[in-house]
């Protein structure tokens, strides 16, 4: 879904319609803007200087009340716009128990349906957020891979796995 303002309910019936596969009937919402934000948006201190989208408090409360959303994703800086000070979608959201992912490359790379998402965060004591290691495995069945691709898989998960936890540990 792309937005160069926040994200309304309407877009998202709009983006339904499009697709064959719903993009917000599940566990991922895929709330993509086009918009490419520079530095000065994302190490900006003073918010009222902040320019980007984000999600509509109305739109988050459309998604907990009328789908079935487990996550959302959004490749701006924020869930909330920019200059957002009172953070009303991440309060709806975070309410309900459903993470936002903010500056998510690639989304519009994933299929609207067949994938399983993962985000391994790394725990920063006090704090309300932390970078995530965020990556997607196909689920497509017709994919042949060999055994040497499935161990390799299967060790940059353990790897990643296991520093998410060492974050989590207080030396």
């Amino acid at each position: 879904m792309r937005a160069l303002r926040d994200v309304t309910p309407c877009d998202v019936y709009a983006n339904e319609a499009r697709m064959s596969q719903c993009s917000c009937i599940g566990n991922f919402v895929d709330l993509t803007s086009c918009l490419r934000c520079d530095d000065s948006d994302i190490t900006q201190t003073n918010s009222s200087l902040l320019h980007f989208p984000g999600i509509h408090p109305s739109t988050s409360r459309w998604l907990v009340e009328n789908r079935k959303v487990k996550l959302v994703g959004i490749d701006t800086p924020s869930i909330d716009y920019g200059q957002s000070t009172l953070y009303e979608s991440h309060r709806i959201l975070y309410a309900e128990n459903i993470p936002g992912l903010e500056n998510v490359a690639h989304m519009d790379k994933l299929p609207a349906k067949g994938f399983t998402m993962y985000a391994a965060p790394m725990f920063i004591a006090g704090g309300s957020g932390g970078p995530c290691r965020i990556f997607a495995r196909l689920d497509d069945k017709k994919c042949t891979v060999n055994a040497g691709d499935r161990l390799n898989s299967f060790g940059v998960l353990w790897v990643t796995l296991i520093l998410a936890f060492i974050g989590f540990l207080d030396f």
